[in-house]
């Protein structure tokens, strides 16, 4: 149905989505959605065109037709210019309110449309505008008469230049044009005679009239196919009707035989312990006829035994005669020696059952034909004459009359119209679609045909006349009959009632197989039918009328039933022998013969059928097509239903009974018709299956949603429907459409577990993101396990449920943003791969409140992966700061099994954090994580290669939050390669003891020389209190010396500290003021100036911390050293290190 712009009346009719893009769903406009029409008649914007113009094709985005496009220009197709005066003139009265005045400044209301200038002028604007003489002769309407958009049209202009503004108001007519122009057009490029000049005006009502005819024809063939729609729509309802009965008839057959084989499984069973019974009744009488003669001979002997035990002789020999005389009479005892019963006791079945499994095999079957019954042809005379065989002839076509393949059951129902019998003869099928029969007549008369294709009337025929034979009318091929049948070859039908199956519905009972055999329709009855009463008689009236004929008191009239319509009354007496003595008397009432006929049989009252299932009958309710086969059921039945009952009481039906009191049999079908009722609709019912899936109450909303867009296979035969009381969904419906509804339900509501694999970057993003923890609160009952040693993510929950989940997943790792890693070689991968690496790599990238994952390609390239863009940098950043590869150049080799030795001890220190490979050219190879710890391990290598000799060796090395690692040196100071040493002496610079005489040693005269020098400038020539001087190194391996002028512990523990934390500041600032990178500090005053030792390690180790901490990452130093030759002063060092700093590595 259309939608209509709502408005004013001028818009009313226009459909809103003829001014809308077919694609984009934009309005169009006269800028860059102009509507261009394509040749399929689909109008999109010039923006789609523009759009969806590929290698210069378009293809319509409604019907999918591909057309040229030269150039790739919109330009090949046509602007629909007629649309834009439909949208323009919605957009102007569409607005609800008045419309400006397009001249005047202060915008007054305008009343006037010029249609050449296509502006709104109010009255004013509108005298001036005429006043100009170019304008003089503009039409000029009013608003008020603008009706339509017929009055709104904007003229269309020549886009040519120079002839811009000019109208097109010429038609060239010429077969090479066909188009509007504009009169320079026509003088120009039109004037040859093979153009022809015509009235625009004229054209365009000529080719409007002549689309319109051609429109007529489309219109006529859209309503045929809308006529056709209408009739397959009926067609599948038909087919859907077919489906259901006969779903009805195959289920209440095989229930029938189902039930007839338990009767007889129940019958075999009961006669197989009856013959049982008897058998072991005969043996165990066998049994105790042989015990007491078994018992008879073990006594005599027995007898015999002990008699002879006695030693009397005398005795024994008066026994003798007695003993030997049982003996003789045990001797001729006889029994037999065999049981005296058959001990066969089976089950026999002719050839073991395989006749009725063959038969069952193919016990009924479901037919269709594609015959179509206006191209099928039947070869039927209108006339034939009796006893001479005739030849029947079909020939079944489909709809495009081409013989039907398959085969079919034909046949031929035939009534005499005399006297009502029927008979239904049979066809034979010859091939391509030929069906024959020989049909023979007995009796004269008129007979009515209908042609059954598999059971089903498929054609009406006419009527055909059987007539008397005349011997020269045979022709030849005819045969002549003499039989006594009232059809010679055809099936006679039993008589039926004019419903079809009426009669057959009353005689199938589940519980007996001869059903209502048993029951003798009686003469005797209580009431009888009285006619003949004068009309108005009042039932009283009646009543005293038949009591007063009676002699008894006992008996008397219990009830009249009037039908005053009808002219009868119907007369209850309390007594059926009462009825006797009305027999053959003759009844005058108030002048009036009154004749009664006997009434021995009531009308069975309703029948209500309770307790079914209510989703059963709720189906029924909202299905028509199921209720009306079950009403033709019924019908059969003489039966119908109170449908409106239901609607209150949806666990029962009533069934109002429609048997007529004079139909034939009816005593006997008012006497089984409740058991027929119930029968049938329990036998309909269990045509339809149910089924109840429970929804957790916490996904109703979510799965109702997705059952309810469910799309079943034939939603005619099958019902969802929602619980929301009891959060259940309920299904309905007939086996096979109810199993595919049931399945596809089931893919939402079951409980499941489903397992997706994924790769392992893939599971340690969800694991370590907020993703599954999100998904899991939207639904809280499913649970995502990741499962990283198998690859896979575990979902269990409601199916439903889960494939959302699954799907949310899904459009996450889309969205997984990868950043490459470069500069990593083969060998720094395979450190990175490792298990001991890849978990700290874990812990730094959580500790930092990154998320990333990454993995090694084919190629061997390293990729990092997370949720974000942004994301995946940082962590890529972290690894490429975190795992470190160093390359360290050795200038001597060291005995080889000490440095494995070595070497061995570090990678177990560190526990896999540390790979140190040792090359050929000299070279050693260090793969750390995190950072600090290749810092670490690479001090202690270049110490250890450095000072092969031992002399000085590193112990320990810390990492500072500002990046600098921070070493522990057992050694002299003097012999350190590093930038900077820190050297205390005097104040006087004298270098001859301690350090000082050392430095003077191994670095040269220079040193003390740089000092004196330095001191001599000085007015008291000597270094001033906690000042630092700067000298250069000499021959040592550093760069400069930082000279600190010695002095005495004064035991102020506060005053000696602030200068020492300012001497150590100083001489790091100074450091720093060269941009060294390395400084190296003994304990200062810790040797001849007597200063307690842990306190001046933990003075300098302070001093250091505040430096590097107001400095951070701007300083130059890399490298610290703590340096004293004395073992227990740098264990002193270390424990005042541990305050500060994490440590990195420690050699014991």
């Amino acid at each position: 149905m259309s939608e209509e712009v709502e408005g004013l009346d001028k818009c009313e009719g226009i459909n809103k989505e003829y001014l809308d893009c077919m694609q984009c769903k934009n309005q169009f406009d006269e800028d860059d959605r102009q509507p261009i029409v394509l040749p399929c008649l689909h109008t999109v914007c010039s923006s789609c065109v523009n759009n969806g113009i590929e290698e210069s094709q378009l293809s319509c985005p409604i019907c999918s037709r591909k057309y040229e496009v030269p150039d790739s220009s919109p330009d090949a197709f046509i602007v629909d210019y007629t649309r834009l005066d439909i949208v323009n003139f919605v957009n102007t009265f569409h607005q609800g309110k008045d419309i400006s005045c397009e001249n005047c400044e202060d915008s007054k209301i305008a009343d006037y449309r010029c249609q050449d200038c296509e502006t709104f002028l109010c009255t004013p604007c509108r005298k001036s505008h005429t006043n100009i003489r170019r304008r003089k002769h503009h039409k000029i309407i009013a608003i008020a008469d603008i009706k339509d958009v017929s009055d709104f049209k904007q003229e269309m202009l020549c886009t040519i230049p120079g002839h811009k503004d000019n109208p097109l108001d010429i038609y060239c007519a010429g077969e090479a044009c066909k188009k509007a122009v504009c009169s320079m057009c026509w003088m120009e490029d039109h004037s040859g005679n093979d153009h022809i000049r015509k009235d625009i005006t004229n054209q365009f009502e000529e080719e409007k009239n002549l689309l319109l005819t051609k429109a007529d024809v489309v219109n006529e063939k859209f309503r045929n196919l809308s006529r056709l729609q209408e009739k397959l729509k009926d067609e599948t309802d038909d087919v859907s009707r077919q489906t259901i009965k006969a779903e009805l008839e195959i289920t209440s057959f095989f229930n029938r035989c189902i039930h007839l084989m338990e009767k007889r499984k129940e019958s075999l069973l009961e006669k197989l312990n009856t013959m049982s019974e008897k058998k072991l009744e005969d043996l165990r009488n066998q049994k105790v006829d042989l015990e007491s003669r078994k018992g008879m001979l073990s006594h005599g002997s027995s007898f015999l035994g002990q008699a002879c035990l006695s030693q009397n002789p005398a005795a024994f020999l008066t026994l003798t005669s007695t003993i030997y005389k049982h003996l003789e009479e045990l001797n001729t005892l006889e029994f037999e020696t065999e049981a005296n019963i058959h001990r066969e006791l089976t089950f026999f079945i002719e050839g073991k059952g395989a006749c009725f499994e063959e038969k069952v095999k193919t016990l009924g079957d479901v037919l269709s034909s594609d015959a179509y019954p206006d191209t099928s042809n039947v070869s039927i005379p209108n006339s034939m004459f009796r006893y001479l065989s005739k030849t029947f002839k079909v020939t079944l076509r489909d709809s495009n009359s081409k013989p039907v393949d398959e085969s079919a059951h034909v046949s031929l129902l035939v009534n005499e119209e005399s006297s009502g019998k029927r008979a239904r003869i049979n066809f034979k099928e010859i091939g391509e679609g030929v069906y024959e029969a020989d049909c023979t007549f007995k009796n004269c008369g008129t007979y009515s045909l209908k042609l059954l294709v598999n059971g089903v009337p498929f054609k009406d025929l006419p009527e055909m006349e059987c007539v008397e034979h005349k011997t020269d009318s045979i022709e030849n091929g005819d045969k002549y009959e003499e039989e006594e049948a009232f059809f010679c070859n055809g099936e006679e039908c039993f008589e039926t009632e004019d419903k079809c199956g009426s009669s057959d519905a009353y005689m199938e009972d589940d519980d007996d197989d001869d059903f209502g055999s048993e029951y003798q329709e009686s003469d005797e009855s209580n009431s009888f039918i009285v006619q003949g009463f004068p009309n108005g008689t009042p039932p009283n009236r009646i009543e005293d009328y038949f009591n007063e004929m009676l002699v008894s008191g006992k008996d008397k009239v219990c009830e009249v039933q009037m039908d005053e319509d009808e002219g009868w009354c119907k007369v209850v007496f309390s007594n059926t022998d009462v009825l006797k003595r009305f027999s053959g008397r003759r009844l005058k009432f108030e002048d009036h013969d009154l004749t009664i006929e006997m009434h021995n049989s009531e009308i069975p009252s309703p029948v209500k059928i309770a307790n079914l299932n209510m989703n059963k009958i709720k189906f029924l309710l909202g299905s028509p097509l199921s209720k009306e086969v079950l009403d033709e059921r019924l019908q059969q039945l003489d039966a119908k239903i109170q449908w409106s009952s239901s609607i209150h009481d949806e666990s029962s039906l009533i069934i109002e009974c429609c048997l007529d009191p004079y139909m034939k049999n009816f005593k006997k079908k008012a006497h089984t018709w409740r058991r027929c009722v119930e029968r049938a609709v329990q036998q309909f019912l269990e045509t339809l299956y149910v089924t109840e899936e429970k929804i957790k109450e916490d996904e109703w909303d979510f799965l109702e949603k997705r059952v309810r867009e469910i799309r079943v296979t034939n939603d005619k035969r099958v019902f969802i429907d929602e619980d929301k009381t009891r959060f259940y969904i309920v299904i309905v419906g007939y086996k096979i459409p109810f199993i595919d509804a049931t399945n596809k339900v089931r893919l939402f509501t079951a409980d499941v577990i489903v397992s997706e694999r994924l790769e392992e970057f893939e599971i340690h993003l969800l694991s370590n993101g907020k993703v599954l923890d999100d998904i899991c609160k939207d639904f809280k009952g499913m649970k995502i396990i990741p499962k990283g040693d198998r690859n896979i993510i575990e979902f269990s929950g409601t199916a439903g449920i889960v494939a959302v989940a699954k799907q949310q997943v899904a459009e996450a790792l889309q969205k997984v943003a990868e950043v490459p890693i470069s500069g990593f070689s083969p060998d720094k991968i395979a450190f990175l791969q490792t298990p001991v690496v890849k978990l700290e790599l874990d812990n730094l990238l959580k500790e930092n409140g990154i998320l990333g994952a990454w993995k090694v390609k084919n190629d061997n390239t390293l990729v990092m992966y997370s949720l974000t863009k942004t994301s995946a940098q940082s962590a890529a950043h972290l690894v490429e700061d975190s795992v470190v590869e160093v390359s360290i150049d050795v200038d001597t080799q060291p005995d080889n099994k000490e440095w494995n030795k070595e070497v061995e001890h570090m990678k177990k220190k560190k526990g896999g954090h540390v790979n140190i490979v040792t090359t050929e050219n000299n070279k050693v190879v260090i793969f750390a994580i995190p950072k600090n710890n290749a810092k670490a391990i690479e001090e202690h290598v270049k110490i250890f290669h450095k000072y092969p000799d031992k002399k000085v060796r590193g112990t320990t090395h810390f990492s500072t939050k500002t990046g600098q690692t921070i070493t522990t040196i057992v050694g002299d100071i003097t012999d350190l390669d590093n930038d900077v040493i820190v050297c205390s002496s005097s104040r006087s610079l004298e270098l001859s003891c301690g350090v000082g005489h050392d430095l003077v040693i191994k670095g040269g005269v220079e040193i003390q020389k740089e000092c004196k020098d330095y001191l001599a400038k000085k007015p008291n020539k000597q270094l001033d209190v906690d000042e630092v001087f700067c000298s250069s190194a000499g021959k040592l391996r550093g760069k400069m010396v930082a000279h600190v002028g010695g002095k005495s512990w004064s035991n102020d523990h506060e005053k000696e500290k602030k200068s020492l934390v300012r001497v150590v500041q100083e001489a790091m600032r100074k450091t720093q003021e060269k941009k060294f990178t390395s400084f190296a500090i003994p304990a200062l005053y810790t040797g001849h100036s007597g200063f307690p030792v842990k306190e001046i390690t933990e003075w300098i180790v302070e001093a250091i911390d505040n430096f590097l901490e107001s400095h951070g990452k701007k300083t130059s130093l890399e490298n610290i050293y703590l340096c004293d030759i004395k073992k227990t002063t740098v264990d002193s060092f270390v424990t005042a290190l541990r305050k500060y700093y994490s440590l990195a590595y420690e050699r014991e």
